[in-house]
This record gives structure tokens, C-alpha cells and sequence, in this order.
């Protein structure tokens, strides 16, 4: 914080098709199966639904998930 400003770091998604995401600003995890990833970030919570989904990495605030990514859902807690 500096002069009395404060900033928030915001979070983003990136999509290699349906077959992966990166996500920055990750939290930590709601809910983890096969078949959907619901993970908190800075200010909203997404939900990943799909097959085979895997979350490869989870280190300094970014997710790889990775698997068949059929929806991508956002919701409030």
C-alpha cells in the first residue's frame, strides 16, 4: 500500500481450447473430482465441469487443470 492506495490483484484464465486452463490468482480449492474443479480466486469462484479433469499444478497462486473441459461457471460464495 502506498499513499493510501490499495490495489487488488486480479485473477485470469487461459484456455488452450478445451483441453487445459491456467488459472492465475487461485486462492485454494472448493470442491475437486473427475468430473469438476471449483477453485476460489481473489474475488469470485469459477467451477470447470468436464471429463478427466486434472489439476496438474497448484503452486504461488496458479492452477493448471487439465482433462476434456466441456463448461466454464462463475458464482459467488
Amino acid at each position: 500500500m502506498e499513499d493510501g492506495l490499495v490495489t487488488f490483484r486480479s485473477s485470469t484464465i487461459e484456455l488452450n481450447e478445451n483441453r487445459s486452463a491456467v488459472i492465475d490468482g487461485c486462492k485454494f480449492i472448493i470442491n475437486y473430482d473427475e468430473n469438476g474443479i471449483e477453485l476460489k480466486l481473489n474475488q469470485i469462484c469459477v467451477r470447470f465441469t468436464g471429463r478427466d479433469l486434472v489439476m496438474s499444478s497448484l503452486i504461488y497462486g496458479q492452477a493448471v487443470i487439465t482433462g476434456e473441459i466441456c463448461g466454464i461457471e462463475f458464482f459467488s460464495v
